[in-house]
């Protein structure tokens, strides 16, 4: 009724961090909105995951060593005898084991295409956002078919300040483990985001 009332089309949207991770959400909203059109933003997945414990420790919720637990956890991902602990473990609502799996990203968009056509699911990659806002911004107002608009200003919100930087060790081994899971993304969205090439794996 409010684009009768202004005699215009409007489009509207809503977004959360926790959509695409969800397992349910693809389906709930699949059932509620058919035809939504659903913008991801995936971000380097090795940095994703110290960012992650970082909001975790600048809250006083994480007191565990980044580095330490990165190796500890890898261990037991590689281990089959502990999966099904794995499994429970990366469910949590914090700890190392859900600041690497976030970062799989494949499992969920294999959830998401298998609801939404792909005219309907726009992957984009955030160091683009940050890099090139303006060409990553038209890229979003010809996905949901709106007139283009050259915005002014592109404020960074929210970034995070991080007490000590990402060790090249806990950076190599994440990469490593990482490298597969992106291959296979870009393969399901078609497009290459480049992130491997920035570590010697």
């Amino acid at each position: 009724w409010v684009s009768s009332l202004l005699g215009k089309r409007l489009v509207t949207g809503e977004a959360s961090a926790d959509y695409f991770s969800h397992p349910s959400a693809p389906e709930a909203l699949a059932r509620t909105i058919p035809n939504a059109k659903i913008i991801v933003l995936l971000r380097d997945p090795v940095k994703r995951a110290f960012s992650d414990y970082q909001m975790f420790k600048t809250a006083g919720m994480e007191s565990d060593d980044f580095d330490e637990g990165v190796l500890r956890c890898l261990d037991w991902i590689r281990d089959s005898k502990v999966e099904p602990l794995v499994s429970l473990a990366r469910q949590a609502d914090k700890g190392v084991l859900r600041y690497i799996f976030r970062g799989v990203y494949v499992e969920n968009v294999r959830r998401w295409q298998k609801l939404f056509p792909p005219g309907q699911l726009l992957f984009l990659q955030s160091e683009n956002l940050f890099c090139e806002p303006q060409q990553v911004a038209n890229r979003v107002f010809d996905f949901l078919t709106v007139p283009p608009f050259q915005l002014k200003t592109f404020d960074v919100l929210k970034k995070g300040k991080y007490g000590e930087p990402l060790s090249e060790r806990a950076r190599s081994s994440l990469a490593k483990f990482y490298r597969p899971f992106n291959e296979e993304l870009y393969g399901l969205i078609g497009e290459d985001f480049g992130w491997d090439k920035e570590y010697e794996i």
